[in-house]
């Protein structure tokens, strides 16, 4: 009777979450980062199956969002189709604004700093495949990272390049191919990357090694831990998520058709089917995991999520919003402690 009323005093103990939806129309795949003065930060690309443009658009602490600026200055050069290749963003010192995304003829990797004019870092005669990342921090480092083919014939050969700079991205050195613990990259996958404490690069990349598709995530010191094995004949059109808060490093990714999370380090937890998972942390520690569910290849489906306390434990039943557009992708940003919105 003791142990059953412990359990029950410690279940009605977990705080209470609440989780906003909010749908920013004409604005798909939406990246978001808060700002050390609680400004948020969102980029996406317009939905256009003929060429996407780069959108911004910003929310002043306790205001509502403005309306979107156009990020790249040469006319449609992205994508959205396949949820991937869509634009990243990072915030860096004194939260300037790092944007970068994919070319649509696969022949650019587009950068752009405070909304200058686009700046091409692929190498002439290269190609780029699957959805990149970028990541800034508060000492001037910047990182953009890409899948690309580097002379590849195949997946097996292709590589991850990473342009880095330690001036805020004012010069930026040429790309270095990264050193993986299992060979090639899943084609048409999406990695995810950030910055450790030290400015080093860490990444969350799907393989392509004799028919595996793997995910691991290579921490700054170079070292690699397989976080999920997957057998799988084609490319699973997956993306992944990293999220660095204080200390601790988060990591969310799409496994045999399920969405898992964990912080690095620890036990993988799954969230349930679905796929394209985004993360946000509020300061107390909490974990919302929001994924996309219900969309298969130009449909749309439904935004699913759910809240865990510092342990992994689940803080209520996960939250559930339809109309989530075709080729689209959730974000999600904490509002404050036990308070988290959900861009769609």
């Amino acid at each position: 009777m003791r142990t059953l009323l412990c359990l029950l005093a410690s279940v009605l103990a977990l705080p209470a979450v609440e989780v906003v939806p909010l749908h920013l129309d004409g604005l798909l795949q939406p990246q978001v980062a808060v700002g050390a003065d609680g400004t948020v930060h969102v980029v996406g690309v317009t939905p256009d199956a003929d060429g996407s443009d780069v959108v911004y658009r910003r929310r002043a602490p306790g205001g509502t969002f403005g309306a979107a600026r156009t990020v790249d200055d040469q006319a449609k050069s992205a994508t959205c189709i396949g949820s991937i290749r869509g634009a990243r963003l990072a915030l860096g010192r004194a939260d300037s604004v790092h944007i970068a995304w994919n070319g649509r003829d696969g022949k650019a990797v587009w950068y752009s700093r405070d909304f200058a004019p686009q700046r091409n870092l692929l190498p002439p005669g290269d190609g780029v495949d699957g959805g990149g990342a970028i990541a800034a921090d508060a000492q001037g480092h910047v990182a953009v990272v890409f899948h690309h083919q580097a002379g590849a014939t195949d997946e097996e050969g292709r590589q991850v390049a990473v342009v880095a700079s330690a001036d805020d991205g004012a010069t930026l050195a040429a790309p270095r191919a990264l050193a993986l613990p299992a060979r090639g990259v899943c084609g048409c996958c999406s990695l995810a990357a950030g910055l450790d404490a030290k400015g080093r690069v860490e990444v969350l990349v799907r393989d392509a090694t004799g028919g595996a598709r793997d995910i691991w995530f290579v921490s700054g010191d170079g070292t690699g831990r397989e976080l999920g094995p997957w057998r799988i004949a084609t490319c699973p059109l997956s993306t992944a998520a990293y999220l660095r808060h204080g200390s601790a490093t988060y990591l969310a990714w799409e496994q045999q058709g399920q969405v898992w999370w964990c912080q690095a380090g620890r036990a993988p937890i799954s969230c349930g089917p679905g796929k394209h998972p985004a993360l946000a942390v509020d300061a107390a520690g909490a974990v919302l995991v929001a994924w996309a569910t219900g969309t298969g290849w130009n449909r749309g489906g439904e935004v699913r999520w759910q809240a865990y306390d510092q342990r992994g434990t689940a803080l209520g039943a996960p939250g559930t919003q339809p109309g989530l557009p075709v080729w689209g992708t959730p974000a999600a940003f904490a509002e404050g402690p036990g308070k988290f919105t959900v861009i769609y």
